[in-house]
């Protein structure tokens, strides 16, 4: 007879057809073949040309992947492991084939995960939440086909017939971290005190069980810092005795004692900065009226605190023995004070970035047979983003070749977008074909509240020309 061959624990990953080519073959009855898991990395598809990597949660669950910009996990950064994916140039972001980081296609549950603003990540999705995630880099099937970029895919945690929950809290501090070089030369002799804790828990199993299963996780994220020079932004000022020789400076052509004073006022909270005792460097003098004025550069650090939230929930029911209903929430709210607008004078211009984004799906898959099954989804997404201005009414004033004070010509701003996305898909196998048939509408509404230069931005071409009240240009939106 045949030789006995045995396939088990064969795993259905996202997007991927399982092909398995027994070879039967006469061989002594004692002698067997057992086929246990697939060897881990690159994969080839056997029914189709796609590259892709697929990660179990065991791997990004253990491991720390860290966003560069942000300090916090974001587990986008484990495309960085998939072929052809590499750190993109002058940013923090994955490039796939070449392409740029922005050209990527992000999808949670396989419905979208994509900001149409900036086209990146929308949501952040924390590790313990995500069953699987997987990078195709090419060449994709056409269901794939919204951006040249990778695709990158994950699906969340569900319930099982036994109930688990997790307890968890990632932690950072300042005493794990190496100096860095930019607090170095501001002077400090030690990373500014922080302190972050990712903590949360999850819950999930069985409502009724063998039919309806439930998953939880809510987690809060809590960032404190100490002021920190890798949040400032370097700028020219006068130094504080080049600021006590400004109000000495003769009076330009035309100009009156009042319109002199009105200038210096304007500069008053420069004595705020100088209490501080901020340290300059490029130390130089620039004339004013004839009058050599020293300034020189300086960084302020300011300290970006963070409260965020995240949450999602899961409920999964089979309806018959034909047909199963899914549906999923994910919310992540976030509020970073002193993140955003005019950094260069530490809080005193910074404004807040407060973010709350939501997602909804809800899925139906029924088979119709051994051969025909059919798909639909249906997402609903929600994000509000509000950059706040500490002084909303204050005008911005540029001077060139010196600093900029007030709010950023953009603050106050907002974005308000909302998305309806509609999917089905149809899959029929014939002989050694799969066929598939589907479609992909989505409507976008989005308002976005940039009101460009709502204060009034004066510029001046030097700190001369600022003294002297004489201004290059005023733009103000109307």
């Amino acid at each position: 007879g045949f030789d006995l061959q045995r396939a088990t624990n064969l795993e259905i990953k996202t997007a991927q057809e399982v092909t398995l080519n027994p070879q039967l073959a006469i061989g002594a009855a004692s002698a067997s073949v057992d086929v246990t898991e697939t060897a881990p990395g690159v994969q080839l598809a056997k029914s189709s040309a796609t590259i892709e990597r697929t990660f179990q949660n065991k791997v990004f669950a253990d491991i720390p992947f860290l966003n560069p910009a942000t300090g916090f996990r974001d587990l986008t950064q484990i495309a960085l492991l998939a072929p052809t994916a590499a750190r993109a140039t002058g940013s923090t972001g994955t490039s796939i084939n070449g392409q740029r980081a922005r050209n990527n296609n992000f999808m949670i549950d396989g419905v979208d995960n994509n900001d149409p603003m900036v086209t990146i990540a929308s949501i952040r999705v924390i590790p313990e939440a995500v069953a699987e995630f997987q990078v195709q880099s090419s060449p994709y099937s056409a269901e794939f086909g919204r951006s040249s970029g990778g695709q990158i895919s994950l699906v969340t945690k569900s319930g099982t017939n036994e109930f688990h929950g997790e307890v968890f809290d990632f932690y950072r501090a300042n005493f794990l971290d190496a100096m860095n070089l930019l607090n170095k030369r501001a002077g400090l002799r030690e990373n500014p005190r922080f302190v972050n804790h990712q903590a949360g828990a999850s819950f999930g199993g069985p409502a009724i069980r063998n039919r309806t299963f439930f998953f939880g996780l809510l987690e809060a994220n809590r960032f404190r810092q100490a002021p920190d020079a890798r949040n400032a932004t370097a700028t020219v000022i006068p130094t504080a005795a080049g600021f006590q020789a400004l109000r000495n400076v003769p009076l330009g052509p035309d100009q009156t004692a009042e319109s002199r004073q009105a200038m210096l006022s304007a500069l008053g909270f420069l004595d705020q900065i100088y209490a501080g005792n901020p340290g300059f460097t490029g130390l130089r003098t620039t004339s004013v009226n004839g009058v050599a004025i020293p300034v020189g550069t300086i960084q302020i650090p300011i300290a970006t605190n963070a409260n965020l939230w995240y949450a999602v929930g899961r409920v999964d029911h089979a309806l018959t023995s034909r047909d199963s209903l899914n549906y999923r929430y994910l919310i992540d709210d976030r509020n970073q004070p002193f993140t955003t607008s005019n950094l260069r004078f530490g809080p005193l211009f910074a404004g807040d970035s407060i973010i709350r984004r939501q997602n909804h799906m809800l899925s139906h898959t029924r088979s119709q047979s051994a051969r025909l099954v059919n798909e639909f989804r249906f997402s609903y997404s929600d994000n509000v983003l509000t950059g706040t201005d500490p002084n909303p009414k204050m005008p911005t004033v540029s001077i060139t070749g010196a600093f900029l004070f007030g709010g950023a010509t953009s603050f106050p701003q907002g974005r308000k977008q909302s998305q309806y996305q509609f999917q089905d898909t149809l899959t029929y196998t014939v002989g050694r074909h799969s066929l598939r048939l589907g479609g992909n509408v989505s409507l976008v509404k989005l308002f976005n509240d940039a009101a460009f230069d709502s204060k009034g931005t004066w510029t001046f071409d030097s700190l001369q020309e600022y003294m002297n009240n004489r201004a290059a240009t005023l733009r103000i939106a109307l």
